[in-house]
């Protein structure tokens, strides 16, 4: 993230990346406020960032061939029912959606599961603008 861009201070910017971030697969486990206004101006580069991704790091991102990543298609499906909610209680949901919902075999037969993750440094609740 640049450092100059002072037109993106104290704005959000989201990331949501679909893609692998590695090889390998997920095999599932079995599971029994300050008022200094001074200060105000000062905050930290990385602040008010949030990165979504569609794995945990080193794993594979599956997708259905005929219905899209499943990432991505459950972030669609639940920020649209959920579009009164915080992005990160959506992201919460959506992590919990994919881990429950899907599973793939690779190409030894095992079955594979896939788990999203986020980083935030966002610094106020974000929802996104309703119509």
């Amino acid at each position: 993230i640049p450092t100059d861009c002072s037109s993106l201070k104290n704005k959000p910017k989201l990331f949501f990346i679909q893609a692998c971030r590695g090889s390998k697969d997920d095999i599932p486990c079995s599971v029994a406020k300050r008022t200094d206004h001074d200060l105000e101006d000062a905050i930290p580069h990385q602040a008010d960032l949030l990165i979504s991704q569609s794995t945990v790091e080193e794993h594979k991102s599956w997708l259905n061939h005929h219905k899209g990543s499943w990432y991505i298609q459950t972030l669609c499906d639940v920020l649209e029912e959920h579009k009164d909610q915080d992005l990160l209680h959506v992201l919460t949901i959506v992590g919990n959606r994919v881990a429950a919902n899907f599973e793939a075999n690779n190409e030894k037969g095992q079955t594979v599961k896939q788990m999203p993750s986020f980083t935030s440094t966002l610094r106020k609740l974000f929802y996104f603008p309703t119509s």
